[in-house]
């Protein structure tokens, strides 16, 4: 009985600290909402974001499967190594409200790429038809700039239509240093969301981006990953490259069809 498996479930913490964090996020969310009943009249819309990663070369990077034919003595894998270990963050909204996650342009998606300076995006161009953007970070990873930028970009105004409907909304992030920037709590008041964090290490259980988005999306580029090298091997058989712009456009779409 025993099994090979690799472990598709990791946990940071114990089962116990998990539970209570996973009921501190839940009430305070039910918190606000039941205020919001009482004192507006109506429930409140909630919005998630997460970063995650994805590699230059996805399909390298996480081994994924074949279509080889059966009792193949080698699978062949034709990769750019270094490919596989360059990443970019994708940052991914989710929401409740089925009006915003239907718009044609459907929610925002930034793709962020590791760089020191702008020259990284040079070339870079993303289609109208969707709200996407990019952006570079030196490390890789958003800092407080980078979700001041998105949150700035994307956010709605708090004009007097919103006033005067009282549409306040629930923005929910993940337990990240940046994420606690006093900056950021105070742009997100002045839009008019009001902002509430997932316990560390609960995202698994409780985020949305995590639970249910990020796993489809990842297979979705994959498939438009593999489709994309087989028309290259086809076109140049020794063109191993993969362009920022390539990995650019692929998450536009797969955005297209999330």
């Amino acid at each position: 009985g025993v099994s090979f498996r690799k472990p598709n479930k990791r946990y940071k913490c114990t089962y116990q600290t998990l539970g209570e964090r996973v009921m501190s996020t839940w009430k305070n969310v039910y918190k606000v909402r039941a205020l919001a009943i009482q004192l507006l009249g109506h429930d409140l819309p909630l919005y998630g974001l997460d970063q995650t990663p994805v590699f230059m070369n996805e399909g390298g990077s996480r081994k994924s499967g074949t279509l080889s034919i059966v009792g193949a003595p080698e699978v062949v894998l034709k990769e750019n190594h270094s490919a596989t270990r360059e990443r970019v963050s994708v940052l991914t909204s989710v929401s409740s409200d089925k009006a915003s996650c239907l718009q044609p342009k459907r929610l925002p998606l930034e793709v962020l790429f590791r760089g020191k300076t702008k020259r990284i995006l040079k070339g870079l161009r993303v289609p109208d038809n969707v709200n996407m953007t990019v952006t570079f970070q030196e490390r890789g990873s958003y800092r407080v700039e980078n979700m001041l930028s998105f949150l700035d970009r994307w956010l709605d105004k708090w004009d007097d239509a919103r006033m005067a409907s009282a549409d306040w909304r629930i923005l929910l992030l993940d337990s990240y240093s940046a994420h606690f920037d006093k900056s950021i709590q105070r742009l997100c008041w002045d839009r008019g969301y009001i902002l509430l964090f997932h316990y560390g290490h609960t995202t698994g259980v409780t985020q949305v981006n995590d639970t249910d988005l990020h796993g489809p999306f990842k297979r979705l580029y994959l498939d438009f990953e593999a489709q994309d090298f087989f028309d290259r091997q086809l076109m140049d058989p020794g063109d191993i490259s993969r362009s920022r712009g390539e990995v650019s456009l692929l998450h536009v779409f797969v955005r297209s069809i999330c």
